[in-house]
């Protein structure tokens, strides 16, 4: 996230190449000239449609009328009429609970890197979470224990990639397509599966070498359910699996390097 203040001019290639997220605020238009870089621009609501038409800016996606920065004793965050997204954790204690409002508005997200290498042990999310930004808790070391309810619609890429302590993951929403969730969390030993759960998608649990149990909890109707690719790849120490009955496609790879595997 780059947060730019008065700027009269972008020169060519001036912004970062991995640059993904830009917030301009009320800043009025700067000249842009070519940016390789792409990336989604955040601006008050006076000033959005000027950036949707403007040139060199129309190119890139134009989000959220008004975005208003806050801050408290554990979160940086913004408002909007959405709702708020936590975009940073700066508090003090290793047991966090996302709360369900800051400001009597529904917190709705969790932002990209929001926890990402931050040295908590536990995360209990809000009623009203509903999106977990990319590489969310990314690399956060003291993680142990990870509950994903049903009303979560969107988590991103890599959100709990190399959570090295990480031991027992939750799973309970109930479609999800983004990748490599909890791929290479090395300790993680054991995860439930809730029975609405629809797919695990693909690399969710990849190099996850001590994973050993995995339940899945009766299913209470016959919607069908899918392994995407890579799902249990380099599970070394998975030995068995009792997959629903209402399983009706297994994704590529998904037991690959699975080498004590003998049951399913």
């Amino acid at each position: 996230l780059l947060v730019l203040g008065n700027i009269e001019k972008i020169g060519y290639n001036g912004l970062p190449k991995g640059l993904t997220s830009l917030n301009v605020g009320n800043m009025k238009v700067p000249i842009l000239s070519y940016q390789s870089c792409k990336f989604v621009v955040t601006a008050d609501s006076s000033e959005v449609e000027n950036y949707k038409k403007a040139e060199g800016w129309s190119q890139y996606k134009v989000v959220i009328s008004s975005l208003t920065f806050g801050k408290n004793l554990d979160f940086e965050y913004y408002e909007s009429k959405e709702g708020i997204e936590i975009s940073k954790y700066i508090g003090t204690s290793k047991e966090v609970e996302i709360p369900n409002e800051i400001n009597g508005k529904p917190v709705v997200k969790i932002g990209n890197f929001a926890f990402a290498n931050s040295k908590i042990t536990s995360v209990e999310f809000g009623k009203n979470v509903k999106i977990i930004g990319e590489k969310a808790f990314y690399n956060n070391q003291q993680l142990i224990k990870v509950t994903l309810n049903e009303k979560l619609k969107e988590v991103g890429d890599y959100a709990f990639r190399g959570c090295s302590q990480l031991a027992l993951v939750n799973y309970n929403t109930i479609y999800l397509r983004a990748t490599n969730l909890f791929s290479n969390c090395t300790s993680l030993e054991k995860v439930n599966v809730g029975a609405n759960v629809r797919i695990l998608p693909e690399g969710i649990f990849n190099g996850c070498e001590n994973l050993a149990i995995v339940k899945f909890a009766e299913r209470t109707d016959d919607t069908p359910f899918m392994l995407g690719d890579y799902v249990f790849s380099g599970c070394g120490n998975l030995t068995s699996l009792d997959l629903p009955a209402t399983t009706t496609e297994i994704g590529g790879y998904a037991f690959s390097y699975c080498s004590r595997l003998s049951t399913l």
